[in-house]
C-alpha cells in the first residue's frame, strides 16, 4: 500500500506530531533498504507506553499511531504488527484506527479464519459511528481525492478473507435496516462482501495451520520486579501493603484497570473477566492456593471507596488473597519496572493496552500478555501449573460459564 507524504501542513502541528510525521516518513522510505531497522523503530512508537505519547491528548495520540500504523505497510508482516493490529479491531472504539487496522490487515497479511470474529467485533463497534476519512492523509483528514470509512474497510477486509469470513456472514446481512442511509462506496462495498460470501457459503471454511487465535497469548521473557518490593499499595478496604509482601508465596495474575475508562471492551470487560477466573477458582477448590490483583492506573482519583464499588459492580469477591490495589505514591514506579502499555496527560491515562502478567511464588514476572483477551481455563491452568497443583483446564470451563458473557 503506497502511503502518501501527509497533507497536513507539519507548521500547524504541535512540535511532537510533526517531529513523529518526520521521523516516520524516513523509516517508511528506509524500509526497502534497512527492513528490519524500520520494522523495530516502528514497531517501538506503537508501544503505548512510548514517550511520544506523554502529555498528548487523546485525539492526536489516535493520529499519531494511525500513521505510524500506514506506514508499516512497507515492511514485512509479523507476529509483533499483527498484536497492535488485532488489539485495534478486537477492543478499538475510534473509527480513524479501526480503518487503518482494517486495512493493513488486508494488504499485508495472509488470510486466516482467526481474523474473522475481531473484524466482526469492529463492525459491530463502528456501524453506529462511522466516519469518512482519508487514509493518505495525516490523521484520516478529509481533503481532496477519495475517502473511505471504517465500516467499508472492515468490510473489504471480510470479503477478502473470503471462505474464511463465512461465520461474519449474519453479522454483514444485519446492516440490510441500514442499507438505504449508507453512502453509496459503502453500501457498494456491503453488496459485494454479502456476494462474497453468499458464493462460499456452502464451501467448507479451511483454517490455516498456522492460524493465531483470537485470543492468542504472547510470553515476554521472565523479568523480577524486586525493584517494586517495597512499593505501598492500598488495597478497596485501605489497608496498606507492600508489593513484595503480596506477590509472594502464592503464584498470582496481575492486571490494570482505572474507573474511568470509557472503553467497555478494555477495563471493564478486564474485571468481570477476572470475577469470572476467580469463581472458576473457588469452584476448583483452590481459590485459596493463587492470587489475583488489579491495580488502578489512576490512584489518584480511584480512592479505596471507588475500587471496592467497581469491582463489586463486576462481581468481585474479596479475601486476603484477591484485591484490587492502588499504589500509595506515584504510579509511574510500577509502570516502567513492569514495562506497562500505558500513557498519560498528566495523570489521566490518554492510552493503554489490556496487559496481564503471571507472577510466581517466588515474586518473579514469568510472563506477560499484552493486547491479550485471555480465556478464563487457559489462565487458570496456568496459574494451577505455577502453584503445583494437579487439575485441568477443563475442570474450570464449565463453572466460568453462565456469568456476563465480556467477549
Amino acid at each position: 500500500m503506497a502511503i502518501a507524504r501527509p497533507n497536513v501542513q507539519l507548521n500547524i502541528l504541535s512540535d511532537a506530531e510533526a517531529a513523529l510525521v518526520a521521523d516516520v516518513n524516513d523509516l517508511r522510505d528506509r524500509a526497502a533498504t534497512h527492513p528490519e531497522a524500520a520494522r523495530s523503530a516502528l514497531l517501538a512508537y506503537l508501544h503505548e507506553g512510548h514517550g511520544m505519547y506523554r502529555d498528548r491528548g487523546s485525539a492526536a495520540v489516535v493520529r499519531m499511531r494511525g500513521w505510524v500504523l500506514l506506514a508499516c505497510a512497507p515492511v514485512a508482516w509479523s507476529k509483533d504488527l499483527e498484536r497492535f493490529v488485532l488489539e485495534e479491531l478486537d477492543n478499538g472504539q475510534d473509527p480513524y484506527l479501526t480503518a487503518v487496522a482494517a486495512s493493513v490487515l488486508r494488504r499485508m497479511a495472509v488470510p486466516r479464519m482467526s481474523y474473522t470474529p475481531l473484524l466482526q467485533r469492529a463492525l459491530d463497534t463502528v456501524r453506529w459511528h462511522d466516519d469518512a476519512m482519508q487514509l493518505d492523509s495525516y490523521g484520516g483528514y478529509v481533503a481532496q481525492g477519495t475517502s473511505t470509512t471504517a465500516v467499508r474497510e472492515v468490510l473489504a477486509a471480510l470479503e477478502w478473507l473470503g471462505p474464511l469470513a463465512v461465520g461474519a456472514l449474519t453479522t454483514v446481512q444485519s446492516f440490510t435496516s441500514q442499507a438505504a442511509q449508507m453512502p453509496t462506496r459503502t453500501r457498494v462495498q456491503w453488496a459485494r462482501t454479502i456476494t462474497a460470501l453468499t458464493r462460499q457459503e456452502s464451501q467448507p471454511a479451511v483454517a490455516s495451520c498456522c492460524a493465531m487465535p483470537a485470543t492468542a497469548q504472547h510470553a515476554d521473557p521472565p523479568h523480577r520486579a524486586h525493584a517494586l518490593a517495597d512499593c505501598l499499595l492500598q488495597d478497596q478496604d485501605g489497608a496498606v501493603l507492600r508489593f513484595g509482601d503480596f506477590f509472594s508465596g502464592k503464584p498470582s495474575l496481575l492486571t490494570f484497570f482505572y474507573t474511568r475508562c470509557g472503553n467497555p471492551r478494555k477495563c471493564s470487560a478486564t474485571m468481570e473477566r477476572l470475577a469470572q477466573l476467580q469463581r472458576a477458582l473457588r469452584a476448583a477448590g483452590i481459590g485459596d492456593q493463587v492470587r489475583t490483583a488489579a491495580v488502578t492506573y489512576d490512584p489518584a482519583y480511584d480512592r479505596p471507596s471507588l475500587l471496592a464499588a467497581y469491582a463489586t459492580a463486576r462481581d468481585w469477591r474479596f479475601d486476603a488473597d484477591h484485591r484490587v490495589l492502588r499504589t500509595v505514591g506515584e504510579f509511574e514506579p510500577l509502570q516502567q519496572a513492569l514495562q506497562l502499555g500505558v500513557n498519560f496527560v498528566s495523570s489521566v491515562v490518554n492510552r493503554h493496552r489490556l496487559d496481564v502478567l503471571l507472577v510466581d511464588r517466588h515474586g518473579a514476572v514469568v510472563e506477560s500478555y499484552p493486547q491479550v483477551t485471555w480465556q478464563v481455563p487457559e489462565m487458570c491452568q496456568r496459574l494451577v501449573e505455577l502453584a503445583g497443583l494437579d487439575c485441568h483446564s477443563s475442570q474450570f470451563a464449565a463453572s466460568s460459564q453462565g456469568s456476563h458473557s465480556v467477549e
